[in-house]
C-alpha cells in the first residue's frame, strides 16, 4: 500500500499582508469584515487560528502559554538593517512562518538568543517589504489596522 502524499494550498505571507494593508486602509466596519471573511474563508482550516491570533497582533493563539523571548531593540534592529539574502525561491507561507516561531519560543540555554534571531532573520531575509512590515507588527504587538477582539 503506497502512502498518500497531501497537497494542501499553503496561504502565502503575502496574502496576510495585503490583507493587513487593504484593513489599514480603511475605516469602513462592513468593509472589514467583507475583506476579513474572504480571507478567513479561504484558509485551511489548520491556518486559522494562528491567522487569527496574527491577524489580532499576537504570535500564538489565545491560551497559548509560549512566548518568542526576542526584545525589541533586537526586532527593531531586524527591521532597520539589509534583509539576508536566502536560497529559496518559493513564497513564504504563514505556515512557515508559524513553524519559525514555533521554533523560536523552543529555543532555550546556551547560544537560543543567536538561534532566536537568526530564525526571525531568516523569516526577515524571505520577506519583501510588506511582508517584513506586517511581520514586524507582529512581533511588536502592535498591529493598528483596526481590528481588535471583542
Amino acid at each position: 500500500m503506497s502512502a498518500q502524499v497531501e497537497t494542501r494550498r499553503r496561504t502565502a505571507i503575502r496574502t496576510f499582508a495585503q490583507l493587513c494593508r487593504d484593513l489599514e486602509k480603511t475605516s469602513r466596519r462592513t468593509e472589514k469584515t467583507r475583506l476579513l471573511s474572504t480571507f478567513l474563508r479561504n484558509l485551511e482550516p489548520d491556518e486559522i487560528e494562528f491567522e487569527v491570533a496574527m491577524i489580532t497582533g499576537r504570535r500564538f493563539p489565545e491560551g497559548d502559554p509560549r512566548v518568542l523571548e526576542i526584545g525589541v531593540e533586537t526586532i527593531w534592529k531586524m527591521t532597520r538593517s539589509a534583509p539576508q539574502t536566502t536560497l529559496v525561491s518559493a513564497p513564504l507561507t504563514m505556515k512557515r512562518v508559524q513553524k519559525a516561531f514555533d521554533d523560536v519560543a523552543s529555543a532555550f540555554g546556551e547560544g537560543s538568543r543567536n538561534r532566536k534571531r537568526n530564525l526571525i532573520e531568516s523569516l526577515f531575509g524571505q520577506a519583501s517589504p510588506l511582508e517584513r512590515e506586517y511581520l514586524a507588527r507582529v512581533l511588536f504587538g502592535e498591529m493598528r489596522i483596526g481590528v481588535v477582539e471583542e
